[in-house]
C-alpha cells in the first residue's frame, strides 16, 4: 500500500512539473489593423538594431541590416511593417509572431498578427532605415 502512494505522489508531481506555466508575461492590447491594398512601399535597414527593452525584454531581437520590411497597414498607433526576409518573434512564456509599427521613423512597438494586438516599446527608437517606394 505504501508503495503504491509513494508511486502516486511521484505521478502527480511530475505531471505538475510537466505543465506550462505562464511566468512571463509581454503587455498587449488589442488594435484596430487596416490593411492596404498594395504595397507603396516599403523600408530596409541601414544598419542592424538590437531591441531589449519592452517586448523584448526576456529575449532581445536583432534586426539585421540589409533586411527588407512591407509597409502592409495602419492601426491607430502607427504603420505596420512585415518583415520580409527576416523571421521576428517576441518571446516571454510564449512565442509571438511579429511585426514592427513605426511613427515617424521611429520603432513604438510591434503588431501581433495572430493576437490582433499591439505591444508597446517603453519609448519610441529611431531606427537606421531608407524608405523605398514600390513594392
Amino acid at each position: 500500500m505504501r508503495q503504491r502512494s509513494s508511486f502516486g505522489s511521484v505521478l502527480l508531481c511530475t505531471f505538475f512539473l510537466g505543465c506550462a506555466f505562464d511566468v512571463a508575461h509581454i503587455q498587449y492590447r488589442q488594435s484596430q489593423f487596416t490593411p492596404v491594398p498594395e504595397f507603396p512601399k516599403y523600408i530596409v535597414m541601414k544598419d542592424s538594431v538590437e531591441i531589449t527593452e519592452g517586448p523584448c525584454a526576456y529575449y532581445s531581437r536583432k534586426l539585421r541590416q540589409g533586411t527588407t520590411w512591407d509597409f502592409v497597414g495602419t492601426i491607430p498607433e502607427g504603420e505596420i511593417y512585415k518583415p520580409r526576409d527576416q523571421v521576428l518573434t517576441i518571446e516571454a512564456s510564449h512565442v509571438y509572431e511579429a511585426y514592427l509599427v513605426l511613427s515617424n521613423d521611429s520603432l513604438i512597438g510591434f503588431y501581433l498578427p495572430v493576437e490582433g494586438s499591439f505591444a508597446a516599446l517603453p519609448s519610441p527608437r529611431k531606427l537606421p532605415i531608407e524608405v523605398k517606394r514600390g513594392g
